[in-house]
């Protein structure tokens, strides 16, 4: 009954609201517990292009775009900035074939710009299976993951945009996404923390123990 919820929905509502300046406070990630660990040493590099089955980048300080043609890549310990913007741009790109894709323990950015902001930090556009991200810090993105993935401990917010663009913290459209323990933060009031399109078939994606904010929808699974 009404009666008997109402405490519940207003107390949820109230922890929900004293969480959000700062998750980690609450037990979730936030900028602070995500991204490239305290201490870790970061090399500069320019945009790369993985085409080695199992290679690792680790410890890189990379400016530009990431490219990945192999499987079993990962990406550790680093931080990713894409300094232009706007339609088309990616951070991270998985090239159809690029399975079993993980990035851990990275921050990925783009240019804070609310008019030609990062399309997407990372771009699964053929839903490769087998990618997954843990306890990484996405900002500066109007589409902070598109297509398929797994995410835990992940720490997202949609903080940029562009003309015309579609600001969600994950995109699906006919494909699984599996969130869990994870901070998504959409700024924007378009269009949701989790968007499911239609134009691709069905969807699946679940988000469990997940502290979520923002876009015109929380959820929006079509």
């Amino acid at each position: 009954p009404r009666s008997t919820l109402f405490p519940y929905t207003t107390l949820f509502r109230s922890a929900s609201a004293a969480c959000l300046p700062k998750p980690s406070t609450c037990g979730y990630p936030d900028a602070t517990n995500t991204g490239v660990p305290a201490g870790t040493t970061l090399t500069a590099s320019g945009s790369r292009t993985v085409s080695t089955n199992g290679a690792v980048l680790s410890g890189l300080d990379i400016s530009g775009t990431v490219t990945v043609t192999a499987d079993n890549v990962t990406i550790e310990d680093s931080r990713i900035t894409k300094t232009s913007g706007g339609s088309g741009t990616y951070a991270v790109i998985l090239n159809d074939g690029a399975d079993n894709f993980t990035i851990r323990d990275t921050e990925i950015l783009g240019p804070a710009s609310n008019t030609s902001g990062l399309e997407s930090a990372v771009w699964n556009h053929y839903n490769n299976p087998g990618a997954e991200a843990t306890g990484v810090y996405f900002h500066r993105c109007a589409d902070c993951w598109e297509g398929a993935g797994t995410f835990r401990d992940d720490y997202m917010v949609v903080d940029a945009a562009y003309s015309g663009s579609h600001d969600e913290d994950i995109y699906v459209c006919g494909t699984k996404v599996n969130v869990d323990h994870s901070t998504l933060i959409n700024t924007h009031q378009q269009t949701a923390t989790v968007f499911g399109d239609t134009i691709c078939g069905g969807n699946d994606f679940t988000v469990t123990n997940s502290l979520l904010a923002g876009g015109g929808y929380v959820l929006y699974p079509q």
